[in-house]
């Protein structure tokens, strides 16, 4: 099985990071920012749509700005 990792769109443009600062309910529109820096990532529904392209049908769920296997 070929190995598959998440391309660098979810990472911080200024940081480098993958770390998410996520308010509680957050609804597709809701600005997303880097919990290192406080860089816009992008919104949360952009950030999910991505996140869910890369993985597909995968082993990770993403679930209040960190990924976990399932």
């Amino acid at each position: 099985m070929p190995e598959t990792r998440l391309d660098n769109k979810l990472d911080c443009k200024q940081c480098g990071k993958i770390h998410m600062d996520i308010p509680d309910h957050p609804d597709d529109e809701t600005i997303i920012l880097c919990s290192d820096c406080g860089s816009p990532l992008g919104t949360w529904g952009e950030l999910q749509t991505d996140f869910y392209k890369q993985i597909g049908d995968g082993v990770l769920d993403l679930k209040r700005g960190q990924i976990f296997k399932k």
